[in-house]
């Protein structure tokens, strides 16, 4: 990357973001390089520019010249520029002049949407998604709001000629460089959660807030973001009091379990096992009584064979386990994964319930009594891919 020169624009450095990347499909380095700057007294806009890392074939060759070895005289003329008259006898001036840039290289997000930067906690500029990832903290009435929002861009059609004489031919670029981004590609803005006012929340849309923003750990925010994920941290932390560490994942790849399934908030939870065993245990809230829906003959097979060999064996198996809890459960709707997935707390609760009563268990369940090293507030969703 180069230092911009101040006659091409002026920079916001609170805004700079400077990092190597791998190109996922060359397998090659990369400088991406995010700032916000007056782009040709246009307004401030951020902009991100992003170029190859040229490694030299030779091992005498330095990449990077030597600040001592440049020479004393100026590489190249200065410009007759009005800021030449501020230069004194003892200034010894260093002019470059800016590179040559292509529209692919140069990714310009929208000026009107520029936010200020305190309502920003984490930004981000995902090269492989040519798209700006911003975290918005949008505090009204003493309610934290954080939201995202991405711009993204992708090619428009081949530039061709509207009109005769010259319809259907391609016309090359115009050489003001933001005119010939916006010709090549189409901005897209998308906001997540739709809807920031947290008083006009439908019910689903306050349940994401809710995961977004847990209840009780509200206040400071930071983190971190790549290719795949976004990680912060929120609440105050003051006299010790523990934060809440929120994982934002774009990876299929990902499978954490206890995350329930997306649809709409879950009512069920485990009260306890169903007297009919080939019913689900879920119990309904609101109705006040059992899941009606049958478990199949072939999973009622399979909880048996679970069940013996966990509790005869000392120590089992954690898969055998979770997949043990599940098939108390309907598939497709109470099951892990399913419409109103059972949460990971009622499911741990079913299997302290269901281990140390068998013969031998108490010891061999250690591993579920075991307290974790975070506090675990189950509030994790699986959105799906």
């Amino acid at each position: 990357m180069w230092r911009k020169e101040y006659g091409e624009s002026f920079e916001d450095e609170r805004w700079t973001n400077l990092r190597h990347y791998m190109d996922e499909a060359t397998g090659k380095i990369g400088i991406a390089e995010s700032r916000k700057e007056l782009y040709s007294g246009r307004g401030y806009q951020r902009i991100c520019y992003t170029s190859n890392v040229v490694f030299s074939d030779s091992p005498d060759t330095p990449l990077i010249r030597p600040i001592t070895t440049m020479p004393s005289s100026h590489a190249y003329a200065l410009p007759d520029e009005p800021i030449l008259r501020l230069l004194r006898s003892d200034d010894h001036p260093y002019y470059f002049p800016p590179p040559l840039r292509f529209p692919e290289d140069v990714h310009p997000d929208n000026p009107d949407l520029l936010p200020r930067i305190s309502d920003v906690p984490l930004q981000y500029y995902s090269t492989s998604a040519t798209t700006f990832v911003d975290l918005f903290n949008s505090t009204t009435e003493g309610k934290q709001g954080l939201w995202l929002r991405v711009q993204s861009r992708q090619p428009r059609t081949p530039l061709y000629y509207p009109n005769y004489p010259k319809a259907g031919l391609l016309y090359p670029l115009l050489s003001d460089l933001l005119i010939a981004i916006k010709e090549m590609y189409q901005e897209r803005i998308c906001e997540w959660p739709p809807i920031h006012d947290q008083s006009k929340l439908s019910r689903d849309l306050d349940a994401i807030y809710k995961r977004l923003n847990p209840p009780n750990y509200l206040g400071v925010v930071n983190g971190t973001a790549d290719e795949r994920s976004i990680v912060y941290m929120t609440g105050s932390g003051e006299n010790d009091n523990p934060r809440a560490a929120v994982l934002m994942s774009f990876d299929p790849a990902i499978k954490l379990l206890g995350l329930k399934g997306w649809r709409r908030e879950s009512t069920a939870t485990f009260k306890g096992f169903n007297k009919n065993t080939s019913k689900c245990s879920a119990w309904l809230g609101k109705k006040d009584r059992y899941c009606k829906r049958s478990i199949i003959t072939a999973n009622q097979k399979r909880k048996a064979s679970l069940l013996q060999s966990i509790t005869r064996n000392r120590i089992h198996d954690r898969d055998e386990a979770e997949e043990l809890a599940g098939l108390y459960f309907c598939n497709g709707w109470h099951r892990s994964r399913g419409r109103y997935a059972i949460s990971s707390l009622d499911r741990r609760k079913l299997l302290w319930t269901l281990l140390p009563g068998a013969a031998d268990a108490s010891e061999a369940c250690w591993m579920w009594k075991a307290q974790p090293m975070y506090m675990d507030i189950c509030l994790g969703v699986y959105l799906g891919t």
